[in-house]
């Protein structure tokens, strides 16, 4: 690896690199021939520089059954600044429309909490173009995934990251 790569990315031309090497009996290795087939895959596993590819460290990311991939778009202050490695189990909370807070003019009823849905990240937090928003890849329940999907659209979201 000729730099880090955390778990999830998706593999770029310049992340890998082609050295010659001896290796022990039972020792896995990519041959340079793979290399094409491994551009554009997603790391399964943390790859950090310096570190050799075995098979089956880079491909497509499995859906786990019974859930389903929702890609959400954050502006900042809705998303943690801290590092959310794929894994990090975190919780996709509703936020109350602009009108909606507006025209009650106070904040929401104290005893009724906003709706939240527990996720897993999939795929590290990457700054969107506009360089003012996140993108970041969650995996949550199957039926939980259109309602998330209707709000991401809408700008509805923010997201709490959960200990384990």
């Amino acid at each position: 690896m000729a730099r880090d790569v955390a778990r999830g990315e998706q593999l770029r031309s310049g992340d890998v690199g082609v050295v010659s090497i001896s290796v022990a009996e039972g020792v896995s290795t990519l041959p340079a021939s793979e290399l094409d087939r491994l551009i554009g895959g997603h790391a399964k596993v943390d790859l950090p520089a310096g570190s050799l590819l075995g098979a089956g460290f880079v491909g497509a990311l499995p859906i786990t059954p019974g859930t389903a991939r929702v890609g959400l778009r954050l502006p900042a202050g809705r998303v943690p600044t801290s590092p959310m490695p794929a894994g990090t189990r975190i919780s996709v909370v509703e936020v109350a429309e602009k009108s909606e807070t507006q025209a009650s003019g106070t904040q929401r009823d104290a005893e009724k909490a906003p709706r939240s849905t527990d996720a897993v990240v999939v795929r590290a937090p990457v700054r969107a173009e506009d360089r003012a928003s996140w993108l970041l890849d969650v995996e949550v329940n199957a039926d939980q995934a259109p309602r998330l999907a209707d709000l991401a659209s809408r700008d509805r979201v923010a997201v709490i990251v959960r200990g384990p």
